[in-house]
């Protein structure tokens, strides 16, 4: 075959993987092909002349012919926007699962803080009209307090941790390519 006579590659638009078989393509050169696209970025001709025990010139009228180099870099294209997708969807599954698991923690510091805050004002409130008793239970107001203090510390990490899940949807959102994150679905 004639490289001059070069097979038309069709266009992008066409959604036809360059990298695969050509019309008119023997399957003796789409071997070598094969073998070459699959040598990554790096590849050669006269790399693959030397792992097939060939010369370069074995293989130059195949790769004019049926444009190997210009098939190779959308099969490179692809190549990178898989792993890309694949990075992306990875990342958005560990934000999905850190966001739940943020979520349900801080849902389980605010159930302790109320509980803590009512131990607290229910201590407080059997003891404030007996200042001069001694409490019945083994709550004092002190430790009431500091159970009011320790309710006030976990509320603050649940809030902050709540915010925390907000901006892991944001960036999911980004992620996932959906524009702008603040606009939509910011509750917890």
């Amino acid at each position: 075959m004639n490289p001059s006579s070069a097979q038309s590659l069709p266009e992008p638009e066409d959604e036809v993987n360059y990298w695969l078989k050509m019309p008119g393509e023997t399957p003796k050169a789409f071997a070598a092909f094969c073998d070459y696209r699959d040598m990554g970025p790096r590849r050669s001709l006269s790399k693959l002349g030397r792992n097939l025990g060939k010369t370069k010139a074995n293989f130059e009228p195949w790769s004019v012919l049926f444009r190997w180099v210009e098939r190779c870099e959308a099969f490179d294209v692809d190549k990178a926007h898989e792993a890309r997708t694949a990075a992306q969807e990875a990342q958005a599954a560990e934000l999905r699962e850190y966001r739940e698991s943020a979520h349900a923690f801080a849902s389980k510091l605010i159930k302790g803080q109320e509980l803590m805050t009512a131990i607290a004002i229910s201590r407080l409130a059997e003891v404030a009209p007996q200042k001069d008793k001694a409490p019945a239970e083994k709550i004092t107001v002190n430790t009431a307090c500091q159970f009011m203090r320790y309710a006030a510390t976990i509320g603050a990490a649940a809030f902050d941790l709540k915010a925390e899940v907000v901006g892991v949807r944001q960036l999911e959102r980004l992620a996932k390519g959906m524009g702008d994150a603040s606009d939509e679905e910011t509750d917890t």
